[in-house]
């Protein structure tokens, strides 16, 4: 599920994050309150995944994913109706206990935007946050996950249209598009 791509956009992908909080959310059941995954595509190993609120109490609301694996990666995916060219926030809110192995993965649009293997004891929820370009009319959001003798706790994943850019500046996303995905990663902890 990995594609290589070198990183040059990184640093324009971050100038100008907003972090606009009243944007609407593009992820379908971002926040799990469903109480299942309803929205999302499983495969992988998600056998002992589920969505509740034990072991971990949600960040907000009733739900949360609780992703746990046997030994191989699990994946949660969606297809996004995105903007060619257009600026997208992404964040998510992950909990972990440090027991190792454990993994996530966020994948956009089949390229890895981050990879945090062996996460440790985050001590509550924490935040991680960037930025990506859209490279056509639909983007897939993908996380792989993997923790083997814990869970992984998910809540709030969001997607947010940032800004579109002038028709001059969807010549340069083509461009961009062959060079390869730009991301940039913010993290914020919160106390709980």
């Amino acid at each position: 599920m990995r594609k290589s791509g070198l990183r040059v956009l990184v640093l324009v992908a971050c100038i100008g994050f907003s972090g606009r909080a009243s944007a609407m959310n593009i992820v379908t059941n971002g926040d799990f309150e469903t109480g299942d995954f309803s929205g999302w595509s499983l495969s992988g190993d998600t056998n002992n995944a589920f969505v509740g609120n034990s072991p971990y109490p949600t960040h907000t609301g009733d739900f949360a994913a609780q992703l746990a694996t046997n030994g191989n990666l699990g994946f949660l995916s969606q297809d996004l109706t995105t903007t060619t060219g257009a600026l997208y926030d992404v964040s998510f809110w992950l909990n972990s206990d440090g027991v190792t192995p454990n993994d996530l993965q966020l994948y956009l649009g089949g390229f890895l935007a981050y990879d945090q293997p062996d996460i440790p004891n985050t001590s509550g929820w924490v935040e991680f946050a960037g930025q990506f370009q859209a490279f056509g009319p639909t983007t897939t959001l993908s996380i792989g996950f993997r923790d083997d003798t814990s869970h992984l706790g998910l809540d709030d994943v969001s997607v947010t249209l940032n800004s579109i850019p002038e028709p001059s500046v969807l010549t340069l996303a083509g461009v961009a598009a062959i060079i390869g995905a730009g991301f940039a990663w913010r993290r914020r902890r919160v106390a709980v």
